[in-house]
């Protein structure tokens, strides 16, 4: 109970993380054919803040707790392969020249959000 503020910081920033990620997925349905349209730049906004204050709270995370923060997550490998694993399938779209970007914005959505869950569930274990 020592650290329950902390971890509810932990989970606002999960909950920012999850937004940022979210917003990868609204990608292929904006119509950005004409230019940029209002909620594009809405979309954009949302991420990049999600992104910033997620990572803000992280790194506060880390620099409050440093010592407790060392131990070992035994399964974290897991989101780490998924990440590995959607950036590479980026890549390969890239490099093959999918132009669908639906395809594109998924493997980045699962990159990112494994990437950022493995950051929050590391926390989260730790702090228990």
């Amino acid at each position: 109970m020592k650290y329950q503020k902390w971890l509810l910081l932990n989970r606002i920033a999960g909950v920012n993380f999850l937004i940022s990620s979210c917003c990868l997925l609204v990608i292929p349905f904006l119509n950005i054919h004409n230019g940029m349209t209002v909620s594009a730049y809405i979309v954009a906004a949302l991420f990049w803040i999600g992104l910033l204050i997620g990572f803000s709270m992280e790194f506060f995370l880390s620099v409050k707790f440093k010592k407790i923060l060392k131990k070992k997550w035994k399964t974290q490998k897991i989101f780490y392969i998924v990440s590995a694993t959607a950036f590479l399938c980026m890549v390969i779209l890239t490099i093959v020249q999918v132009n669908d970007i639906f395809w594109t914005a998924l493997s980045l959505f699962f990159g990112i959000s494994a990437l950022e869950a493995a950051t929050v569930i590391k926390k989260e274990k730790c702090l228990k």
